[in-house]
């Protein structure tokens, strides 16, 4: 599991396609105070299928009244490059 972050070009885009699918960043349960949550990012899921690079995770545990769970494709691109060697 690896997470996003708000540094990472892909922080912006998966958090725009989750707007654009439900209207909303929040979708603010006024009874709960529950919004959207982003729970990591899996890797590639082992099967060796090049076109599957892991799914970005989102929780939502009170959206209208039930726990829903939402995936959007990682890309290429996604996390910035972390240096070798960095210090």
């Amino acid at each position: 599991m690896r997470f996003l972050k708000q540094t990472d070009p892909g922080w912006s885009r998966v958090w725009d396609l989750l707007k654009a699918k439900y209207g909303s960043l929040e979708c603010l349960d006024e009874q709960t105070g529950e919004t959207w949550q982003y729970m990591g990012s899996s890797e590639n899921d082992g099967t060796g299928h090049p076109a599957f690079m892991g799914e970005h995770q989102f929780r939502h545990r009170s959206l209208q009244g039930v726990r829903v769970y939402d995936y959007f494709p990682v890309q290429a691109g996604d996390f910035n490059q972390e240096r070798v060697g960095a210090k």
